[in-house]
């Protein structure tokens, strides 16, 4: 279980009378319009999905500024910006950033902007501010095209253990609804968390992401798949697809069925990304045998994501 994130009250009462509030997965009314007016793709920890997921450990607050949305997270006990939502120009930038440092200084905690895409850094450089940069390589995202995932998933192993695990085993897939949230749960329970420790799971417990996921499934735009074998759930996998941008958020499956990954994979693709040119299967996490999935699967491209802290001139 997630532990609990005490948040500092005196901060939260500024955030407040700044005009912030706390995100819920209702809120994707007033952030849908934003993304659709998005420059370029934006990182899957960017994602709405993400921020619902992970706001038991990452706790998300947002406010309109101008054309823009400004939205803060509380990090590990650290006040952070997510780049800014919507379209960027100089002037909806510059205007959104001078709100930013102003909110920031009322909070009295450094200017730490996360998540930013190398498109966006140009317009974080333009607005005068010194900045350090620095990213990580297990926190890159791996994105394909989807011309070569395709092309991929069409060579003859990958095809062979698609072919091999839809006829060995004859799954039953179904799309995923929210009612499937206790199925899924059970299935991490029996494949996922017997062979992690608490502390493999950096960002926080992916099954009470999950959980917060279905849990709020009509409000997030994220299609799914549920595999059943002989009665059992053995594996799923969540995604999303807007403005070309397909991501696939979660997925777990019981290794020891050869060719399930391939199936889920190839499955969620054909059915729910159809409409993305790209496709981000989010970072490996430091797992060196996901990162040799992922770095096996395609030709890809890994997406930095910026980290930007203020320094004093």
């Amino acid at each position: 279980m997630e532990e609990k994130i005490h948040l500092p009250e005196d901060q939260i009462r500024k955030l407040k009378l700044l005009g912030y509030r706390q995100l819920n997965s209702a809120d994707y009314q007033v952030f849908d319009p934003y993304y659709d007016k998005m420059n370029a793709h934006w990182s899957c920890a960017a994602g709405f999905l993400s921020f619902v997921a992970w706001s038991g450990t990452f706790p998300m607050f947002y406010k309109r500024a101008g054309e823009l949305l400004v939205c803060l997270e509380y990090e590990f006990g650290e006040w952070v910006a997510i780049p800014f939502l919507g379209h960027y120009s100089s002037d909806t930038v510059s205007h959104a950033f001078r709100i930013l440092q102003s909110d920031m200084k009322a909070l009295q905690v450094p200017l730490v902007i996360i998540e930013v895409s190398p498109w966006m850094l140009p317009f974080y450089q333009e607005t005068g501010v010194s900045w350090e940069i620095t990213d990580n390589r297990d926190l890159m995202d791996y994105v394909y095209q989807r011309a070569d995932l395709l092309a991929s998933m069409e060579k003859s192993d990958s095809r062979y253990r698609y072919r091999y695990f839809a006829r060995r085993y004859a799954p039953e897939t179904i799309v995923l609804t929210k009612e499937h949230q206790r199925e899924c749960l059970d299935c991490m329970e029996t494949i996922w968390c017997p062979y992690r420790s608490c502390s493999d799971c950096n960002y926080g417990c992916p099954k009470e992401a999950v959980s917060r996921v279905l849990g709020e499934y009509g409000n997030l735009r994220a299609d799914g798949l549920l595999v059943r074998v002989n009665g059992r759930a053995l594996g799923f996998c969540i995604a999303t697809c807007r403005n070309g941008l397909g991501i696939y958020y979660f997925k777990y499956a019981d290794n020891h069925l050869k060719g399930i990954n391939e199936y889920l994979l190839r499955e969620c693709l054909n059915r729910f990304l159809s409409g993305a040119d790209e496709i981000n299967y989010t970072d490996d996490m430091g797992i060196e045998n996901l990162r040799a999935h992922k770095s096996r699967l395609s030709p890809y491209t890994l997406l930095p994501k910026l980290r930007l802290r203020e320094t004093k001139r």
